[in-house]
């Protein structure tokens, strides 16, 4: 379920999620499960490319290098208490591989004794998964042009085998700029989810 804002402290905002507290929430460990690139719709992919400064035959390889190294940093950024780890860079990958896009069913995992396993193996809290994303790209050269990003997201309790939130989170276009779309990206999904989130400017 998709929970109401409530208001915190002057530094941060705070999604609830009902039979989740502070305590359950803050200091664990958070891995984001991001699409592989072939299954992210590039609606560009010349202008993608160009806007990444690649060419456009690597233009995949890049979406997922975004991912690991902007996205997934971004949203450590902006939650104040947790530590996020990118699924596919730990050990539980090798022992456990899941696809955020053939192994979910919107939302719902295909087998929840699956996510239960990498919980155990990978000592995974909690689990943002994110499928169906979309980038729309329009750019002539590296520095010019625009980027919007569409995605579905999941917060999954991998402990407890359960769906926490879901939905949709989008930014609108901006500059053609890693740095800065996922940035945003990041600010608009964690402002989603139950963890602290750290507003104004990221830690």
């Amino acid at each position: 379920m998709l929970a109401s804002a409530i208001g915190g402290c002057s530094s941060s905002s705070r999604t609830a999620v009902e039979g989740y507290d502070e305590a359950m929430l803050s200091r664990k460990r958070i891995m984001v499960l991001t699409p592989e690139p072939a299954s992210v719709v590039l609606s560009d992919t010349v202008a993608y490319a160009a806007s990444r400064g690649v060419v456009p035959a690597s233009a995949r390889e890049q979406v997922g290098i975004d991912f690991r190294t902007r996205l997934v940093p971004a949203i450590g950024r902006w939650l104040d208490s947790n530590t996020v780890l990118h699924y596919r860079d730990q050990p539980v990958s090798g022992i456990v591989p899941i696809d955020a896009t053939a192994d979910f069913s919107g939302a719902q995992p295909k087998s929840w004794e699956t996510i239960r396993r990498a919980g155990r193996e990978g000592n995974v809290d909690f689990m943002i998964v994110l499928n169906g994303t979309r980038l729309t790209s329009s750019a002539d050269s590296p520095g010019s042009g625009t980027e919007a990003i569409e995605t579905n997201y999941s917060l999954i309790d991998a402990q407890a085998g359960k769906v926490m939130t879901s939905g949709n989170v989008s930014i609108p276009a901006g500059p053609a700029s890693a740095a800065v779309s996922y940035e945003e990206l990041a600010k608009a999904l964690t402002a989603k989810l139950p963890f602290h989130v750290t507003t104004g400017t990221a830690r």
